[in-house]
């Protein structure tokens, strides 16, 4: 995943968490709703929100991804110019 690819991830996880409110009159104790329409606005507020977790965890997992890779190059930089260090 390079550079470009994790800003997309990043843009389209911020705009859902933008887009996505929950309808505070529509939810009620225990899933329990006034109406069907009521219940299927919910639902897609929920689904909506798990579509953010998981655009999140995968941008969290590019973004170590990336992180990983640098350390090693800069680690190996480091090892070659010093002649030392942990493999």
């Amino acid at each position: 995943m390079n550079q470009q690819d994790i800003e997309q991830v990043v843009k389209a996880v911020l705009l859902k968490m933008t887009a996505s409110s929950q309808p505070d009159d529509a939810v009620h104790e225990m899933g329990v709703f006034a109406s069907l329409d009521d219940a299927v606005a919910a639902a897609k507020v929920a689904q909506q929100g798990l579509k953010s977790v998981a655009m999140r965890q995968l941008a969290i997992h590019a973004i170590r991804e990336a992180g990983e890779k640098t350390r090693q190059r800069i680690s190996g930089a480091c090892r070659q110019r010093n002649r030392h260090g942990s493999r």
